[in-house]
């Protein structure tokens, strides 16, 4: 065996054995906050961080174009999209769109912010031969929050759902269906969606990745032996 092959396995090794003392905090936490925005699962995607290429004042929120960047739902694995074209719609006017979905906005970020650090070295070990996802994942937050940081307080919202019984609140619940609304008129048929939907074995829906779509399909046989 190379010292190179050996180095790789013993990382593989050292990522998986840290991975599994974080994998029931992030199973816990990922789980008691997506019970909040269960029922619109079925509808389009729940995640997603705001970003813009420049910096934005507020003076500038409502005017200058900003995009939406959907994530994978994947439990433990939660990433942008990373599939060239796919997973990001631009908002070249946001003023109605950012007012409706920033009580939303800011809920999907919180959520974001406790999962995704916690899961970026299972993001890391599942595209493992790429580059590290862990830079993007960082980047991605970091502009969210920026941006959420503009918003005033009286759009943004302060409270997390998590503290009212597990229910999104009204401005929360019109927040996401505004997303799936713009996803709608941007892309009715899915096709720059870059996810897609997947039933649990609780009933659930969960929207994925390719790459965890592929991995969750069960292993189909090219060809099936009839015995006589």
């Amino acid at each position: 065996m190379s010292i190179q092959l050996r180095e790789i396995k013993e990382q593989v090794t050292q990522t998986q054995e840290k991975i599994a003392g974080l994998d029931s905090q992030i199973a816990n936490t990922f789980m008691s906050l997506m019970r909040a925005i269960a029922d619109e699962a079925k509808s389009g995607p729940r995640l997603f961080t705001l970003r813009s290429d420049t910096k934005l004042s507020p003076k500038e929120l409502f005017i200058k174009p900003m995009e939406i960047q959907l994530w994978c739902e994947a439990e433990g694995c939660q990433h942008p999209v990373v599939e060239s074209g796919k997973g990001v719609y631009e908002l070249a006017q946001p003023q109605e769109w950012v007012a409706r979905v920033a009580p939303y906005a800011n809920f999907a970020l919180k959520v974001l912010t406790t999962v995704a650090p916690l899961a970026s070295p299972a993001v890391d070990l599942f595209f493992i031969g790429t580059k590290s996802q862990k830079e993007n994942i960082d980047k991605q937050l970091g502009m969210a929050n920026a941006i959420i940081g503009t918003f005033p307080e009286e759009i943004r919202g302060s409270q997390h759902s998590e503290f009212k019984g597990g229910l999104l609140s009204e401005p929360e619940r019109s927040g996401i269906l505004a997303l799936h609304q713009l996803i709608k008129a941007q892309d009715p048929t899915h096709a720059r969606l870059g996810l897609h939907r997947v039933t649990t074995y609780t009933g659930d829906y969960r929207w994925l990745c390719k790459h965890h779509y592929e991995a969750w399909q069960p292993n189909i046989p090219d060809v099936i032996e009839h015995k006589d």
